[in-house]
Order: C-alpha cells, then structure tokens, then sequence
C-alpha cells in the first residue's frame, strides 16, 4: 500500500510538538517516494522543509514554531545514522530543487575579514574575521596579480549559476 505524503507532511506542519514533527518528517524520508514527494514542494512548504530538515539533522533546536505548532524547545533529536543520513540527502535534493539553504547557513550581514594569512591552499587563504560579532574563519580566494582577477571573476560567476 502506497503511503500518502501528502498527509503526513500535512501532518509535520500541524504537528502538536517538534518531536512528534520529526517523526513524521522521518517516516515520508526514510523511502525514496518520500524523498521524491519532499523534492517536489514549492513555496511556503519548500521554505519550513528546507529549515526542518537543516536543523534538525544537526542536531538544532527549530528556530521558531512551525505553523500551529506549540514550541517545545527540543534542543537534540535522537535520529539514528541512517535516518541523519536520509535527512541530509532530502535537504541537499530539495536545496538543489529550489535553490534554497536554511536561513541559518545564509550571509545576511557584513563579515570583516583580516589581512592576516592562518592557513592556505592552491586557490585560497583562510583568514579570521567577524561575523555577527562572533569570531570566524573566512576562506578567500587568492587572486596573485590584478591581471588575473577578471578571469577568476568570470570562472567564479560560471560555477556559482545553477
């Protein structure tokens, strides 16, 4: 017997306590029909899926009350490893689907980053920086002479595009 995702996501968004939401979200993505109906939301859907999944698969509290839903403040989510696993390929579908990250994994404001070098690589330079007010690694990609920034412009444009 076919499952109806329909319902239970219906059920994650009217769900009576986070827990209760996480356990429906991992009942529709623990089978690839599940997975496939969560890639398919769009909107206001896509937008609470995308958050769920993102913070509940690292182990974060949801930022905020799901619709109708009583915030109950669950700070960790016992997933199993297979179900984290399935978590995490359901949001990277889907982000890839909408175009979409959870908004905790967005640049909203300025980072200032410091001419000091940490660490580097081929391409790049890790540099400290704030963000937020908080302390952070900053990877910067290393342009070695002026000459050379239109190309990696461009390449960086190319790569970013969906």
């Amino acid at each position: 017997m076919a499952k109806n995702y329909r319902r239970l996501w219906n059920g994650v968004t009217s769900a009576a306590d986070q827990a209760q939401a996480v356990r429906t979200l991992s009942e529709i993505s623990a089978d690839r029909g599940g997975r496939f109906f969560i890639s398919l939301l769009d909107g206001g859907d896509a937008g609470l899926c995308v958050e769920v999944l993102g913070n509940v698969s690292h182990g974060l509290h949801l930022p905020f009350p799901l619709p109708q839903m009583v915030c109950q403040g669950i700070v960790s989510h016992d997933l199993e490893p297979a179900e984290k696993q399935a978590f995490f390929v359901t949001l990277r579908r889907l982000a890839e689907r909408r175009g979409r990250l959870p908004n905790r994994m967005m640049v909203t404001e300025e980072i200032k980053v410091s001419d000091e070098i940490h660490a580097y690589g081929g391409f790049g330079d890790v540099r400290p920086g704030t963000y937020k007010g908080r302390h952070v690694a900053v990877k910067t990609m290393r342009v070695t002479t002026p000459a050379n920034f239109p190309k990696i412009r461009k390449v960086s444009i190319n790569v970013g595009r969906p």
